[in-house]
């Protein structure tokens, strides 16, 4: 699906939720020649989680890209999810080589609100987690 960098710069801003027995922070930086970069982290008491992501042109339109996990931990790898489906106020990415998460669902919902829906199947079974996000002040 063709688009560009500007499709979704909606999503730039700082934001959190609770979920998981934490909060869950999202950031993500305006766009720069043709990309976005964020940053996520899970906070919870017993220790926190990172992720980083990217959003960057490819042949076929957008591709987000998700690094799992602290870069002192390990060798990572980022996981493309493509860009499938997009509208002025929410954009869809899919792994369809992935279980969990298979696709991740971007809504605008609001000034200061957006969602982000991941879907896929664990452990045999359809599984579904909500981040409402709220913006930080």
């Amino acid at each position: 699906m063709k688009a560009t960098i500007e499709d979704v710069a909606w999503l730039v801003g700082s934001r959190s939720c609770e979920i998981w027995d934490g909060v869950f922070e999202e950031h993500w930086a305006p766009p720069a020649k043709g990309t976005m970069q964020g940053i996520g982290r899970h906070i919870k008491a017993d220790g926190i989680f990172m992720e980083f992501f990217a959003i960057e042109p490819s042949e076929d339109g957008l591709t987000l890209w998700i690094m799992l996990g602290a870069p002192s931990k390990g060798d990572k790898k980022p996981i493309p999810f493509a860009l499938t489906q997009l509208s002025p106020t929410e954009v869809t990415f899919e792994n369809k080589e992935r279980d969990y998460p298979a696709k991740l669902i971007y809504t605008n919902i609001g000034p200061g609100r957006i969602d982000c829906v991941l879907t896929g199947t664990k452990d045999g079974a359809t599984k579904r987690d909500e981040f409402n996000f709220r913006a930080m002040s």
